[in-house]
């Protein structure tokens, strides 16, 4: 951790001084170059060759527009970096960062190196394994080639799906899908179902399932909200309010996602999770509505205690 620390002080100072040189001064273009330098020598020194492969692929990223030549070196330095990693699994992700950030450079190179990925991929010895990397080479290719995407995804659910365990196989694709919203909301709305179903058969007391069932409605919100809702509203009460401030956690950081998150917790029958749901909402309020934070603060404290009924609340 030690030698990380200054690598990535000096990554965000590169970033920055990229970010507002769009119209450098004579004077900032050496500067600019001299902490690129410092951040490619400190990345260098980063013992695990995992980390210090994102780190030499994020200082090359830097680089593209200062001295093109440079940026392949530290590309090709990040690969080697790749090929000295001892776990096959561990080796696959790190070069699938590399990767990701060389297409910026040399896009059908970057293309050839994640089919293969793909093939050692399907040579990892688990299922488990094979399906979390199929699912991250996916998300990196979103962006870059998305029939490849598509293709990695598939690869993915196969693997997730087969999985013995029908919990562990929900949760993988439960996983999947929130990868697969950003490429197509209505394949991952199809895995969301299919991970349902999963945990439809089993035990309905199995106290794992019930967890499972919250976190998936809870994702599932993150692109289809009123989906989500209606897979909450089919669960008994407890389960189903419960469910229910899963959702507004992660509705409330979301951009624009406070009213909604408010919407759900009006919602919620359970004073008590009611209560949790509306701290939440005051907790992410921005700093111009203090005001309304503490009057929804104060709302979830009587709530909590008792000592009030249900009332609907609503952002001004």
């Amino acid at each position: 951790m030690k030698t990380v620390l200054p690598a990535a002080v000096i990554l965000v100072i590169a970033a920055n001084c990229c970010a507002h040189g769009e119209a450098p001064t004579r004077q900032a273009v050496p500067d600019v170059a001299v902490v690129l330098q410092q951040a490619a020598e400190a990345a260098y020194r980063i013992p695990s060759p995992q980390s210090r492969a994102i780190a030499l692929a994020e200082v090359a990223k830097l680089y593209l527009n200062l001295n093109t030549p440079r940026a392949a070196k530290l590309f090709a330095d990040a690969r080697y970096a790749c090929s000295l990693e001892d776990d096959p699994m561990v080796a696959i992700l790190a070069q699938r960062g590399v990767l990701e950030r060389w297409a910026s450079l040399e896009r059908a190179k970057a293309l050839d190196g994640f089919r293969l990925l793909l093939e050692m991929t399907k040579a990892l010895k688990y299922r488990a394994q094979r399906a979390l990397v199929f699912r991250e080479i996916g998300r990196s290719l979103v962006g870059i080639d998305r029939e490849m995407a598509r293709e990695a995804f598939a690869d993915a659910r196969e693997d997730a799906a087969a999985l013995e365990s029908p919990l562990f196989a929900a949760a993988s694709l439960r996983d999947l899908a929130a990868a697969v919203c950003k490429l197509d909301e209505s394949l991952a709305d199809e895995i969301v179902r299919q991970a349902a179903a999963m945990l439809d058969n089993m035990p309905p007391e199995e106290g794992g399932q019930r967890l499972a069932r919250i976190d998936l409605v809870a994702t599932w919100a993150q692109w289809n909200l009123p989906a989500a809702v209606a897979q909450a509203d089919k669960l008994p009460q407890l389960q189903r309010d419960r469910a229910l401030v899963a959702i507004a956690r992660r509705l409330v950081s979301v951009a624009g996602g406070l009213q909604h998150a408010l919407n759900i917790a009006n919602r919620i029958q359970d004073n008590s999770q009611r209560a949790v749901a509306i701290a939440l909402c005051a907790a992410h309020l921005p700093a111009e509505q203090a005001g309304v934070a503490k009057a929804l603060a104060g709302k979830a404290l009587t709530l909590g205690s008792g000592l009030q009924g249900l009332e609907m609340f609503e952002l001004k």
